[in-house]
């Protein structure tokens, strides 16, 4: 096991690593706070106004409801896993969010590469404690 361990905790090949779940579709995100009874890192409703990096005034086209592992210091994917996993409370709370019509729940996973290439592992009951709270997993290597 101590090998298994030392293999899943290799963080030589990473830069930057993240999990996050998010919400999207047309809803009120205070709903998905109030359901899951967990703060958002960030949330926004569709049309609400915004300004671009170039200055221009948009309107959002779908709601957003978002809680990441970013502010967690491991460059282990096991790790980020575990943590949202704690952060998220109960799944049947996220069952319900499921259900709301016009939402899809994605659970994202970013991972950047240091030097331009590597990867990483996650065990299948890391993977596994999070399946039950998205609708898809979404994967980003950088």
């Amino acid at each position: 096991m101590d090998d298994i361990r030392n293999y899943l905790d290799d963080e030589s090949t990473c830069k930057a690593c993240h999990v996050m779940i998010r919400v999207s579709g047309d809803y009120d995100p205070a709903e998905v706070s109030r359901v899951v009874a967990v703060d958002p890192e960030l949330s926004y409703r569709k049309g609400d106004e915004y300004v671009t990096k170039d200055g221009r005034t948009l309107r959002r086209p779908n709601s957003h409801w978002s809680v990441s592992t970013k502010d967690l210091d491991s460059r282990s994917m096991e790790c980020h896993f575990l943590e949202l996993r704690k952060r998220l409370g109960g799944v049947s709370r996220w069952e319900k969010i499921r259900q709301m019509d016009g939402v899809v729940v994605s659970i994202a996973v970013w991972w950047e590469a240091k030097g331009g290439f590597g990867d990483y592992f996650v065990t299948s009951k890391a993977l596994s404690s999070l399946a039950g709270y998205g609708d898809d997993f979404e994967f980003y290597f950088l």
